[in-house]
């Protein structure tokens, strides 16, 4: 006979389940999450989006410097109507506060390495009235910022590339008909009669 489970009655014993969830109790209230991880395996290990801890703070660790998060940072605010009211640092992670009309929100920006940093926003004024929902839009539209600014960067190095090759390959005008664009430019010399 299992411990948790009864087969004479066809379900889980109380005590099995009451003991489990003693110890499953125990483990988050003195290790946190990360002594759960073999009582709860690995489920939901791997996701797109914003990760939350315990404590309902959103956080994500973006493959851009800091810098460049924190100008993410201000424009995500700023779209979204947050009032930024300064960037702090203790020399390493920098904080940026704003506020709405509602709470506070504090965006840490923490450098893991210099190309990775990781993200960990704190919406509302308590334990007990943080948001994680503006936690997470938060950090989501960072991320959806530094996308675009990859896309644009991206499209503008092809676009760079393109004109340069299509300045190079451009067709050559007959002689006496050179344009602004061609003047000046022969692929093969002209034979001497």
């Amino acid at each position: 006979m299992s411990f948790f489970f009864d087969r004479r009655k066809g379900g889980f014993s109380v005590p099995g389940v009451l003991v489990a969830l003693a110890v499953a109790t125990a483990c988050l209230s003195t290790a946190g999450c990360g002594a759960m991880a073999p009582i709860l395996g690995a489920a939901g290990a791997v996701t797109s989006g914003a990760q939350y801890s315990m404590d309902r703070l959103a956080q994500k660790s973006f493959d851009k410097p800091q810098a460049e998060v924190l100008e993410a940072c201000r424009q995500a605010m700023t779209g979204m109507q947050i009032k930024v009211s300064g960037v702090t640092t203790d020399g390493r992670e920098l904080t940026v506060s704003g506020t709405t009309d509602e709470y506070p929100i504090t965006v840490d920006l923490e450098p893991i390495t210099p190309c990775l940093t990781k993200v960990t926003v704190t919406a509302g004024k308590t334990y007990f009235t943080l948001d994680r929902a503006t936690g997470t839009a938060v950090v989501d539209r960072i991320g959806e910022i530094l996308e675009e600014r990859e896309k644009l960067a991206a499209s503008s190095a092809a676009l760079a590339e393109a004109h340069t090759v299509g300045r190079m390959a451009a067709p050559i005008a007959p002689l006496g008909q050179e344009t602004p664009d061609t003047q000046g430019f022969r692929l093969y010399p002209e034979k001497a009669n």
